[in-house]
C-alpha cells in the first residue's frame, strides 16, 4: 500500500520537483503538496498522511508552528525539515520540537528518501499482522505493558487510526479528526485489520481514561447499537447481527459423545467435579477466535496454541481447544484456571 507523504514549502519549484521524484520512486509513495502550514494542517484533518516534510520558512503558518501542531494533535506523524537558513541552533531546535530528520537545502532527492524509507522502517519495527482482530491482540499489548504506537487498518473500508500504548495503558488514540475514547470506540470495533507496530510512542497527552477491556465492551456495545439501528427489521438472532451462531455438535447419537469429547470430559471432570460443569460440546462460532489466538502465537513466538479461557464477565466462563470445530466446555468463574488448562494442554 503507498504511503503518503506531505510536502510544505512555498517554493513551487522544488514541490514539483520533489513530487516529480518521489512519484516515479518504485510506486512507494503517494504525495501531496501544499504551499504553507495553514493549509498542511486542513489536510492532516481530513487526509491520512504518514510522513510530512516541511519548509521552515513560509508564510502565514511557519514550519516550527506547524512542527509544533503536529507534534501535539498527530504525534504518530513524523516530520522530516528541510531548510535553507539552518544552522546548528536550528537543528538542535527542531529535534527538541519533535521532527524526526533535518535536511539542509540543497539536497538530493536520495537523501529524502533515505530519510523517508528510515522513518518507514520503524514505524513497522515490533512487527506486522494481517487480517487481526485489533481488540484481542490489544490485550496482549496490555499484558506485556508495552510501550508501542499500533497503526491499524481496516481492510474493507482502508480507513486508518492509531493507537497509543505506554506501558500497556491505552493512553490515546486517532481516526482522522477524531481523538481519544471516540477514535478507541471506532478503531475497537473493527473486525479485519492490519497491524503496524512501531516500539516507542510520542503521545504525552493522555486522553483516555479507563481501562482496556471497559473500551473494548463499549465498543462492541455501540457497534451492536448502530447496526441494530441500520437493520431495525432484523429478527433476534438472526445471521449477522452481532450474536453467538448456533451451537453445533458433531458426531454419535443422542446422548453419546464423539471421542474428542470423551477425552475432554475425562480430563475436565475429576477436577471440577459438580462445581459448575457442563459437558463439552463443539461450537464453530468460537473458529475465527481461535484462529486469531493462533496467528498471534506464531507472531511472538509462543508455540502452537493448546488450550484457552475466556471470560466475558458473564455467568460462566469458557475454555476453548482448538480443532476443525472448537471444542468448548462452559465452566464457572471460579473454576481452577490453570489446573484446567495445563490438564488440557498435555498431549
Amino acid at each position: 500500500m503507498k504511503k503518503s507523504i506531505l510536502i510544505v514549502d512555498d517554493d513551487k519549484k522544488l514541490l514539483a520537483s520533489l513530487k516529480e521524484g518521489l512519484d516515479g520512486h518504485k510506486g512507494k509513495y503517494r504525495v501531496l503538496t501544499v504551499s504553507n502550514g495553514r493549509k498542511a494542517i486542513n489536510v492532516l484533518k481530513t487526509r491520512d498522511v504518514s510522513v510530512v516534510v516541511t519548509d521552515l520558512k513560509m508564510p502565514e503558518i511557519n514550519g516550527i508552528n506547524l512542527l509544533s501542531y503536529i507534534s501535539t494533535r498527530f504525534p504518530d506523524i513524523p516530520v522530516i525539515v528541510m531548510t535553507a537558513y539552518g544552522t546548528s541552533n536550528t537543528e538542535k531546535l527542531v529535534r527538541n520540537e519533535g521532527a524526526s530528520d533535518y535536511l539542509k537545502k540543497p539536497f538530493k532527492l536520495k537523501a529524502l528518501i533515505s530519510s523517508l524509507e528510515g522513518i518507514l522502517k520503524r514505524q513497522v519495527e515490533g512487527g506486522e499482522l494481517h487480517n487481526v482482530s485489533p481488540a484481542m491482540f490489544l490485550q496482549l499489548l496490555e499484558v506485556e505493558q508495552r510501550t508501542c504506537t499500533v497503526r491499524v487498518i481496516e481492510n474493507k473500508s482502508h480507513k486508518e487510526g492509531v493507537l497509543f500504548f505506554k506501558e500497556g495503558f491505552l493512553i490515546d488514540a486517532r481516526l482522522s479528526g477524531l481523538f481519544g475514547e471516540k477514535a478507541a470506540y471506532e478503531i475497537l470495533s473493527w473486525e479485519k485489520t492490519s497491524l503496524a507496530i512501531e516500539n516507542q510512542c510520542r503521545a504525552k497527552k493522555k486522553r483516555i481514561q479507563g481501562d482496556l477491556q471497559a473500551l473494548i465492551l463499549e465498543a462492541m456495545r455501540l457497534k451492536d447499537e448502530k447496526r441494530s439501528v441500520q437493520h431495525p427489521e432484523a429478527p433476534e438472532g438472526a445471521p449477522g447481527d452481532g450474536r453467538d451462531e448456533e451451537v453445533i455438535v458433531v458426531g454419535g447419537e443422542e446422548g453419546q459423545e464423539p471421542d474428542g469429547l470423551e477425552v475432554v470430559r475425562k480430563r475436565v471432570a475429576p477436577i471440577l467435579g459438580g462445581n459448575g460443569f457442563v459437558r463439552p460440546y463443539r461450537d464453530s462460532s468460537w473458529n475465527s477466535l481461535v484462529a486469531q489466538a493462533t496467528r498471534i502465537g506464531a507472531f511472538f513466538e509462543a508455540g502452537d496454541l493448546k488450550a484457552g479461557f475466556i471470560n466475558r464477565n458473564e455467568q460462566n466462563s469458557y475454555l476453548l481447544l482448538p480443532g476443525h470445530q472448537t471444542i468448548v466446555v462452559e465452566v464457572a468463574l471460579d473454576c481452577p484456571r490453570d489446573r484446567l488448562l495445563k490438564m488440557l494442554s498435555k498431549d
